[in-house]
C-alpha cells in the first residue's frame, strides 16, 4: 500500500517496483515509511514522539507512511493521545494500523478508519506454495507431511513458511510425515482416526483406550484435541453433502469419513464440535488436561445414544392429539383411620374448612431454619388446614409445584410437618385452581410472588441453573 501510494506513476493499484521510492521501500530503507512494533512501543511517550515526526513532510516520497503493527498492544492513553492527530490528520500522512485483535482497539480509533480484514488462505493455496518451495529449494517431502504444515498454519503463510524451515532444519533435508508430527507435538492421524472410529460407534472404554495409548506417546493434548476437531469437522463436510470441503484428500480418510458418516447424525456431529471447543477452551485454563480430554470422549461417546432431534419430534408428532396435560397431584400416605375417611369435596366444604391455615407462617420460619430452599419454595405456595391434614396449594404448572411434588421433597416435607405439629398430620400437595380460598393464606402477596416465581423459573431454564441459597430480603421502608 506504502508503495501504490508514493510510486512515480501513481498513486497507482499497481506500483512499478522499478522508481526509486518503490524499491527503497521494497528494500525497508525508505525513510518516509516507518514501521513500528505496537507491542514495544505501549507508552504515551512513543506517540508523543511519532506526532511530532509526523508534522514534517515527506523527503523523498508523496506521503509519509506509519505502519504500526500489533496496535492493539498500545494503552489506553497512548490511543488517547494518538487519537489528537487521527483526528486532524496532516494531509502528508498515512497511518496504517495492523492487528489480529480489533475488538481490543478503542471504538474512538476504529470510527477514523476504513477497515479492512484480511482473510485466510485456503490450505489448497498454502500447500501449493510450500510444494514450490521445496522444488525450488530442491528438498524432498512427504505430501501429506506439506499437507499438514499446510493446515497447522490456519491460513497464515508466514507461519506455514516458519514451519516449513523449522521442519527442513529438523528432519535434514528431507521432510517426512513423522517428523512433521514429531516437530508440531502430535500424533499418528491413523491412532487418532481410531479415537474418532470408537467414539462413532458410542464405545467410551474404546475412545478412552485409544487414547490412552496417545498420552503414553508424549501427545500434545491441545494439539490432539484440535486435530480430532478437524477430523469432525471432515465427517460433517462429507454428512452434510460438502466433500469437496474436506481438508483431507487421503483417499483412505475419505473412504472412512463415508462409513462413519452413515452412522451418526449431524446433531451428534455439532455436539462433539462444540465439547472439543470447550474441552480446548478449559485446557488453555490450567491443568488437567488429561482428564479433560478423558471426560470429553466419554461424553461425545455416550452422545450416540441419544435421540437425534428429528426422530424425537417425529415421535412427538405421532402422540394422540388433545385431551388435557395431567397435573402433578401427589398424595401422602396418612394413619390408617384418616385414610377411611370419605373425601370431601372442597367447593362444597364448610367455609371453616377453608380457611388459610393460621400457622403457615410461623410453619414457614420454622423450614427456613431447617432447609432455605425448600422453604423459598413454599413461600410460592398457600395452605389450607382441612380435617384431614394440610394442603399446600401452588400455581398450576408452576415450578415450585413441580419440586414440592417430587417424592423426595415432599416426605421431607411431611417429616418437618409432623415435627412441627407434633402429631401425624397428613400433607396434599395441589393446584390453586383445586382449592377455592377464602380468606388467609397470604393471597395479599399473590400477584407480585407470582411474577417472582415465573421470573426465577425462567432464569432457571436458560441458563440451567438450580437455587442453592435463598435470603430474605429487607422490608421496603
Amino acid at each position: 500500500l506504502a508503495k501504490a501510494l508514493n510510486c512515480e506513476r501513481g498513486p497507482t493499484s499497481d506500483p512499478c517496483n522499478l522508481c526509486g521510492p518503490c524499491k527503497e521501500i521494497s528494500e525497508g530503507t525508505s525513510i518516509d515509511v516507518l514501521e513500528i512494533d505496537g507491542a514495544s512501543h505501549t507508552g504515551v511517550d512513543h506517540v508523543r514522539e511519532l506526532r511530532e515526526s509526523a508534522r514534517y513532510m515527506p523527503t523523498r516520497s508523496r506521503h509519509k507512511v506509519y505502519i504500526i503493527d500489533e496496535v492493539h498492544m498500545l494503552s489506553i492513553s497512548a490511543f488517547n493521545a494518538l487519537l489528537k492527530i487521527l483526528e486532524e490528520p496532516p494531509p502528508h500522512v498515512i497511518f496504517i494500523f495492523a492487528t489480529t485483535e480489533p475488538h481490543k482497539v478503542p471504538l474512538t480509533v476504529l470510527s477514523r478508519c476504513q477497515r479492512f480484514d484480511f482473510r485466510r488462505i485456503p490450505s489448497q493455496v498454502i500447500l501449493q506454495h510450500l510444494r514450490r518451495i521445496v522444488e525450488a529449494e530442491e528438498v524432498k517431502a512427504d505430501e501429506e507431511a506439506l499437507r499438514v504444515i499446510a493446515r497447522s498454519a490456519e491460513g497464515s503463510m508466514r507461519d506455514a513458511q516458519s514451519l516449513l524451515d523449522q521442519a527442513i532444519s529438523y528432519s535434514g533435508g528431507e521432510i517426512r510425515l513423522q517428523d512433521v508430527r514429531e516437530l508440531l507435538g502430535g500424533a499418528e492421524g491413523a491412532m487418532i482416526q481410531q479415537v474418532l472410529e470408537e467414539v462413532a460407534k458410542g464405545d467410551p472404554k474404546g475412545a478412552l483406550l485409544a487414547f490412552s495409548e496417545l498420552f503414553q506417546q508424549g501427545v500434545d493434548l491441545r494439539y490432539f484435541l484440535r486435530e480430532l476437531m478437524g477430523k469432525v469437522r471432515d465427517l460433517l463436510m462429507v454428512k452434510v453433502g460438502a466433500p469437496d470441503l474436506l481438508d483431507s484428500s487421503l483417499p483412505e480418510e475419505r473412504e472412512l469419513y463415508r462409513t462413519l458418516a452413515e452412522e451418526v447424525q449431524v446433531d451428534h456431529l455439532q455436539r462433539w464440535i462444540e465439547m472439543l471447543i470447550r474441552a480446548d477452551r478449559e485446557m488453555a485454563w490450567g491443568g488437567a488436561g488429561r482428564i479433560i480430554a478423558e471426560l470429553t470422549l466419554v461424553e461425545m461417546a455416550r452422545t450416540r445414544r441419544l435421540m437425534p432431534l428429528e426422530e424425537a419430534i417425529e415421535l412427538l408428532e405421532k402422540l394422540p392429539q388433545g385431551g388435557e396435560p395431567l397435573r402433578p397431584q401427589v398424595k401422602d400416605e396418612v394413619s390408617p383411620h384418616k385414610l377411611r375417611k370419605k373425601q370431601e369435596d372442597f367447593s362444597s366444604s364448610r367455609p371453616e374448612e377453608r380457611r388459610g391455615w393460621e400457622r403457615w407462617e410461623e410453619f414457614l420460619r420454622f423450614v427456613r431454619g431447617e432447609n432455605p430452599i425448600l422453604a423459598s419454595f413454599l413461600q410460592q405456595g398457600r395452605a389450607l388446614l382441612t380435617g384431614d391434614g394440610v394442603k399446600i396449594a401452588f400455581p398450576p404448572g408452576s415450578f415450585a409445584l413441580e419440586r414440592v411434588s417430587e417424592p423426595e421433597i415432599r416426605r421431607t416435607l411431611l417429616d418437618m410437618l409432623r415435627k412441627f405439629e407434633g402429631d401425624e398430620v397428613g400433607l396434599e400437595v395441589v393446584t390453586t385452581e383445586e382449592v377455592p380460598f377464602t380468606e388467609g393464606g397470604g393471597e395479599g402477596r399473590r400477584e407480585e410472588e407470582e411474577k417472582e416465581e415465573s421470573l426465577i423459573k425462567d432464569v432457571l431454564e436458560i441458563f440451567g441453573g438450580r437455587v442453592v441459597q435463598v435470603k430474605e430480603r429487607e422490608q421496603r421502608r
